[in-house]
């Protein structure tokens, strides 16, 4: 795998998103976490101090920016609804599903 560059991980508080921006920055990229919450951030960076968190909702991007010269980006942000079939969620909830995982991914 080549190495260096700058990276986006969206979704980066928790599981996959945080596994891959670790393992990036790990690899030699300067990578920017993208996180709802600042303290998500705070506890990231405390396990691998060379990520920069950056607040991301990918459903309000209006406020964001992204960093110049990214090589890469991982789209990693989603929402499931707490795991429900989707037949049984609301169109509230599927709104929310779709904002975040197609609108919000395409978007940025």
């Amino acid at each position: 795998m080549t190495t260096g560059g700058r990276a986006l991980v969206t979704g980066a508080s928790r599981g996959i998103g945080r596994a891959v921006a670790i393992e990036l920055s790990n690899r030699g990229f300067e990578v920017f976490a993208g996180v709802r919450r600042m303290e998500d951030g705070a506890a990231l960076q405390r396990d691998c101090p060379a990520l920069h968190p950056v607040l991301l909702d990918v459903t309000k991007l209006e406020d964001f920016e992204p960093p110049g010269g990214l090589r890469v980006l991982v789209n990693n942000a989603g929402a499931d609804d707490e795991h429900l079939p989707l037949e049984h969620d609301s169109i509230d909830a599927w709104r929310r599903i779709f904002d975040t995982n197609v609108f919000g991914l395409a978007a940025l």
